[in-house]
């Protein structure tokens, strides 16, 4: 840097310390912010010398400032961290293989840094900082999604801690928040959740204003960023969601946010079904999923079976399908619109209701799509046991060896020592061990049964996605309906094994 930093006030009112052992001769004294955790000031350490004071342990530490709101955060975080009238020193910096050199030295004289590095204003740091926060907040998001719940909490305070690094660097990063380009889904997500962190209604019409620029084929930017807002639990967040709904473009934003908070009725939603856009229509019906009762009738919706719009045709085949209708699965066997429009959605929709008869449809759908983690997952979930091969054959894959790992296990269970997880053979002879019959659906290596699935749904190593698809299987299978918030902020999930066992006992469908 070219000027000179003041010492921290707090820093000249701790007692000076040096280690018993001599050791870590570096003044450290710079305030340390680790990922999800926040520590005070640091506490001094002085070099050793003949001058040297030795350690204090009478003195406590004194307790830092309590900040307690909003305003005292941002007034400290707007404190200017340099003089304006200071002069760079003309001194060479520490070279970096100098393990001796101070990591952070305050009050001494600044140096000239590499003059081929740029000079950075203090607007272009804090753009690069809240662009560097984001990308962390986006790429946590996904994770909290599709990663192991084991690690959903961790990540989720992760997150959070993205949040108040974002608050320190002032007014000015939450101002660029709005004007963020969408570069993924969950970079929207880390923008609306982000805006949603902060009280009042200028942050919430912030938000009104970034969904509105989303373009109309952002679909999937207006769904993260309603479930963003909904787990932030802003105050706002229902006005916000009446002022999208009657924003063009911004409908489903808003439909999605209301189902979310649980404030839709079905005679809400008759109207919004009959509107003529496809994306509402899509949020409709997810909506309509959430609700304790299906439509009495459904003519409509088989209707939207012959859309060619995939969002669509995807959304009421799972909504019929979850009603108990076989109208779907029907038109899926005939083949036609629905299934060249579905993609790898077919193999899903089978899942929910198909059986073994519908295993020629599954090998014509893999044949023509590409490979994917999703789609191995899907075969292994069907549970027939000759699938065994066409999963094994990712096993030498290196992009997807693990994927093709993980999806034996689902159909198969965990057969093979860890160390030879990559061995065909050994899959082959544990699988033939298991003397399985074609003609029933396996899952864990055992007979599919409702409270295998059940079970599943409380492994802390699936996903919050996973969950989610075994849901919907078990509600397709047993019409047991268990609302689970996966969006939110860690929900108990390891609570939901309990509760599906017991809904299927009452039902008679565990077995």
């Amino acid at each position: 840097m070219s000027t000179t930093p003041p010492r921290h006030p707090e820093l000249d009112a701790l007692p000076a310390m040096v280690p018993d052992d001599g050791a870590h001769q570096r003044p450290l004294t710079v305030a340390d912010v680790l990922q999800g955790e926040r520590r005070s000031v640091s506490r001094p350490w002085t070099l050793p010398g003949d001058d040297a004071p030795a350690l204090r342990t009478d003195e406590p530490l004194p307790a830092p400032p309590v900040i307690t709101t909003l305003a005292e955060l941002e007034a400290l975080a707007e404190r200017p961290l340099f003089e304006d009238d200071a002069e760079p020193a003309e001194a060479e910096p520490p070279s970096p293989q100098d393990d001796d050199a101070p990591i952070a030295d305050f009050g001494a004289p600044s140096i000239h840094c590499e003059p081929k590095l740029p000079t950075l204003t203090r607007a272009e740091l804090t753009e690069r900082i809240t662009h560097d926060l984001l990308e962390r907040l986006a790429g946590l998001a996904e994770h909290r999604r599709h990663g192991p719940l084991a690690d959903k909490a961790a990540t989720e305070r992760r997150a959070l801690a993205q949040i108040d690094a974002l608050v320190c660097l002032g007014a000015d990063a939450f101002g660029r928040l709005g004007a963020v380009e969408p570069v993924s889904p969950w970079t929207t997500w880390a923008v609306t959740f982000a805006l949603s962190c902060l009280d009042g209604q200028q942050a919430a019409a912030t938000v009104h204003d970034h969904v509105a620029r989303l373009a109309p084929e952002q679909r999937a930017h207006r769904r993260r960023a309603a479930e963003a807002v909904a787990a932030s639990h802003h105050p706002h967040a229902l006005a916000l969601a009446r002022a999208a709904l009657a924003t063009p473009g911004s409908e489903p934003f808003g439909l999605e946010l209301l189902s979310l908070l649980q404030q839709l009725r079905a005679e809400d939603l008759t109207g919004w079904l009959k509107r003529p856009h496809p994306e509402t229509q899509a949020v409709t019906l997810r909506a309509w999923t959430r609700l304790e009762q299906p439509p009495a009738d459904v003519r409509e919706i088989e209707a939207l079976l012959d859309t060619p719009d995939p969002d669509l045709a995807w959304e009421a085949a799972r909504a019929l399908t979850l009603w108990s209708s076989g109208a779907p699965l029907r038109a899926l066997r005939h083949g036609g619109t629905l299934l060249s429009v579905l993609g790898a959605n077919a193999i899903e929709l089978i899942v929910l209701a198909g059986h073994h008869d519908d295993t020629p449809l599954v090998q014509r759908l893999v044949r023509r799509l590409e490979p994917s983690p999703s789609l191995l997952d899907a075969v292994a979930r069907l549970g027939h046991p000759g699938t065994w091969a066409y999963l094994a054959h990712f096993l030498g894959d290196a992009l997807l060896a693990d994927d093709a790992v993980a999806a034996l296990r689902t159909a198969f269970g965990d057969r093979v020592p860890d160390e030879h997880r990559l061995d065909v053979e050994q899959w082959e002879k544990a699988i033939a061990q298991l003397g399985l019959d074609d003609t029933q659906r396996v899952r864990r290596g055992q007979p599919w049964s409702p409270s295998i699935v059940a079970a599943e749904c409380a492994d802390p190593s699936l996903s919050a996605h996973d969950v989610t698809l075994r849901l919907d299987e078990l509600r397709a299978r047993t019409r047991v309906r268990l609302p689970a918030a996966l969006w939110d902020l860690t929900p108990n999930h390891q609570t939901l094994a309990t509760d599906l066992t017991a809904a299927l006992s009452r039902l008679g469908a565990l077995r």
